[in-house]
């Protein structure tokens, strides 16, 4: 964390001391809901694939259950804060600390997570150096997962290149710049290729993901950030990387569907859709059923038929 991130609260710090974070944890217990109360460390994790008890968290009256537990401590891989929206003991006080719901993610992303003095050091001098004086700054975000290897193919390129094209992204006029994000130096290289008369940068080609390593978790980070300071994004389907850039960007990107690489794919036109919001992806929520006359603060995600994201109105 301090490698990545600098404190976001002054005289303060968000990282306990080595060894009451370590008491904290040997001390927690994971329990039902209906005995947390009696538990002063209770350990909560909200998994991507949440089993029945742990979507007891999503129900009022469970929240009423851990409301007097000094030390909650939660994991979870997810971006779940759309649910809360619908929850009746959250509801009020979100609605009062976001009247916009479609920058909750941009501005607590903003406040918290500042880049450290190291990460923000490569940040400035690529932007300073590649991407400051164009008149307009393309990113595109490029993951493949179904490749452990992040390695391209020509139907994934040409489903990028159709986006591009069919969105008018390199049509307008101006001095512009192209940020290419990808694990792959070969999508990096191919769009230079393609795209006459703009300057097309990469920042870091790790070619494949290596979790845990702290020298590849700075270059995602720089990425991320980088990203999130293009004024036009083109970012790939499920990809919670991609979410955090415009997410911090606070801009609504095109989403584009990367084939599947093991043939499914048919090499017809690109799927690719703006986003309604810059909000992230609920991806797997508990089901809701809705009230009558209940006006939902959130719509079913682009990418994810299943996820949901937050939204000022709905859209037809």
């Amino acid at each position: 964390m301090t490698d990545l991130f600098r404190e976001p609260f002054p005289n303060s710090t968000w990282l306990l001391p080595r060894q009451d974070s370590t008491r904290v944890f040997d001390d927690a217990t994971t329990l039902h809901f209906r005995d947390a109360h009696n538990y002063i460390h209770y350990l909560l994790y909200l998994p991507y694939r949440c089993r029945n008890y742990e979507k007891f968290f999503f129900r009022d009256e469970n929240q009423k259950r851990i409301e007097s537990v000094p030390w909650l401590i939660l994991h979870s891989d997810q971006y779940f804060l759309p649910y809360l929206f619908l929850m009746p003991c959250f509801r009020p006080e979100l609605d009062r600390l976001f009247p916009n719901r479609e920058t909750v993610f941009h501005q607590l992303g903003r406040y918290l997570f500042s880049p450290s003095h190291q990460a923000w050091g490569f940040i400035s001098t690529f932007y300073e150096t590649f991407l400051s004086k164009a008149d307009e700054r393309i990113g595109i975000q490029i993951r493949v997962f179904n490749d452990s290897r992040g390695k391209p193919t020509p139907l994934v390129m040409q489903h990028v290149l159709s986006c591009i094209r069919k969105q008018g992204i390199l049509n307008r006029t101006g001095n512009r710049a192209v940020l290419v994000a990808s694990l792959s130096g070969d999508f990096y290289r191919e769009l230079k290729v393609n795209a006459t008369g703009v300057g097309v940068y990469q920042a870091s080609q790790e070619e494949s993901q290596r979790l845990g390593d702290a020298s590849h978790n700075m270059k995602a980070w720089v990425d991320m950030y980088l990203l999130s300071m293009c004024d036009v994004l083109l970012t790939s389907a499920w990809s919670t990387f991609g979410y955090v850039a415009h997410g911090l960007g606070g801009v609504k990107p095109w989403i584009l569907q990367i084939p599947d690489i093991g043939g499914a794919g048919d090499g017809g036109e690109a799927e690719c859709r703006r986003a309604v919001s810059a909000e992230p992806c609920f991806h797997n929520p508990p089901d809701f059923d809705c009230p009558e006359g209940f006006v939902s603060p959130v719509v079913r995600c682009e990418d994810v038929g299943k996820g949901m994201k937050l939204v000022n109105q709905h859209y037809s």
